[in-house]
């Protein structure tokens, strides 16, 4: 390799970081606006969220009511 080449090589190198340094910079600058313009405004009220977490009064428990049957009709014959 001669020396053109490598002053060729050296210079290309240089210019590109050059170009992506300066696109890093309007990078960073555009987004350091954009969080200027996002804190200046003043952020949505949180949701409220009601979490009901209290168990309901327990219901009595009705006791089944058996009905009193009849008493049976005789069905005997009377004495004699």
């Amino acid at each position: 390799m001669d020396m053109t080449a490598l002053e060729t090589a050296r210079r290309s190198f240089g210019e590109r970081m050059q170009k992506l340094a300066a696109t890093k910079e309007d990078e960073l600058t555009r987004l350091r606006v954009q969080v200027k313009t996002l804190s200046a405004a003043p952020p949505p009220p949180p949701k409220k969220i009601v979490v009901d977490d209290t168990e309901p009064p327990a219901k009595p428990v009705k006791k089944k009511t058996t009905k009193p049957k009849p008493p049976a009709a005789a069905t005997t014959a009377p004495p004699q």
